[in-house]
């Protein structure tokens, strides 16, 4: 980047290129804890106190949401997260997943309908 002249390095877009990256770095790391599970030694607060129950509480939901997620393609799952989570744009998500933008803006609106339909079904009896 030395070469660059100020105005280009001004212009650049960083965020989508290391979101590119960082989805690239947990793809290779979801694929290679799989291939090698560990194990897990449990540890249980004998206090009982809230913290723990704030925890178990807190653990829930997020599997719960893990498990909603899991619903979806990698593709909406990846849209939907980087859009509603993280707060990127329809553009700097077509740029970091190289799909188009019009593909992106599907991915999440598909998402999120599927989510809806997956928490309405949750709720019914």
């Amino acid at each position: 980047m030395q070469t660059y002249t100020a105005d280009r390095i001004e212009s650049l877009q960083v965020s989508p290129w290391l979101w590119t990256i960082a989805l690239n770095l947990c793809r290779n790391w979801a694929r290679t804890r799989s291939r090698r599970p560990q194990t897990v030694q449990l540890s249980f607060d004998k206090s009982g106190g809230a913290a723990a129950e704030e925890e178990a509480v807190n653990g829930v939901m997020l599997d719960g949401w893990k498990q909603r997620l899991a619903g979806l393609s990698e593709a909406q799952r990846v849209a939907v997260v980087l859009r509603h989570v993280v707060g990127l744009s329809y553009q700097e998500i077509a740029t970091a997943t190289d799909r188009p933008v019009g593909t992106t803006k599907t991915d999440v609106s598909r998402g999120l309908a599927a989510l809806r339909r997956i928490i309405s079904e949750e709720e019914s009896p």
